[in-house]
């Protein structure tokens, strides 16, 4: 189970910053201001609509992949005897499916997640074997880890599609400031997880396997291609 994950986080945090009207002031880091970053040009031959749309796509797919990802957590959480931290994984994932994609509270989502993948990779070292109900959980969570994470790596390549779109529609909308203000709203919810995907991909990808080796310990083998397929199935990421 190998993924690539090609890493534009700085210029997506960087773009980012212009477009969520962060209070970062540009010339302390003598960089020019970030209007002048965008040259002019016909926006009349840019599709925003259809970049727009392929933002929501992905915000949508990425909200789903996080909301599974919570719940392959609490699985895991479980299989440590940690359930309170598995009912926390559970709320949230909840409050993902609920709407909350970005802002503060999809920081603080974000932060629970890191820090909960963290704490299952601590909890699998050594991976003493489980048994039981203990077993149940942790062969579950290394189901749905894997297709989680398989689903990260598929929505990360779609994002790096659509971003360059998005850079040259910014820089050819520039002289519509009208226009510009509309598109730039619409695709904020993209950028955002453009500036996110690629660090929880690449350490959901790595709990993945250590939690598919783990129930491989405990006598369970998880088809991984299964999982993959059932998730990219139901985000329309077949192919």
């Amino acid at each position: 189970m190998k993924f690539q994950i090609n890493h534009k986080v700085v210029t997506a945090a960087c773009l980012s910053c212009f477009l969520l009207g962060t209070s970062l002031n540009a010339n302390a880091w003598g960089l020019p201001d970030a209007s002048s970053l965008l040259g002019g040009g016909d926006s009349s031959s840019i599709d925003t609509s259809q970049i727009s749309e392929s933002s929501k796509t992905l915000v949508d797919q990425f909200k789903f992949s996080m909301k599974a990802i919570n719940y392959a957590q609490a699985e895991a959480l479980e299989a440590f005897n940690m359930v309170d931290e598995a009912e926390k994984a559970r709320l949230d994932a909840k409050a993902i499916d609920s709407g909350v994609a970005d802002g503060e509270a999809g920081d603080k989502l974000v932060e629970n997640t890191q820090s909960r993948n963290a704490l299952i990779l601590q909890k699998s070292k050594g991976q003493q074997k489980l048994t039981g109900a203990a077993r149940k959980h942790l062969a579950k969570s290394a189901a749905m880890y894997a297709g989680s994470s398989y689903a990260g790596v598929k929505i990360l390549g779609g994002l790096e599609k659509w971003f360059p779109e998005a850079q040259s529609a910014l820089t050819s909308m520039s002289k519509d400031p009208m226009n510009l203000g509309k598109f730039k709203e619409t695709i904020e919810p993209g950028i955002y997880v453009m500036s996110k995907l690629p660090e929880l991909s690449s350490s959901w990808v790595k709990t993945s396997k250590v939690l598919v080796d783990y129930a491989a310990v405990n006598g369970d083998k998880i088809d991984t291609s299964k999982e993959q397929k059932t998730i990219s199935k139901e985000l329309g990421l077949e192919g």
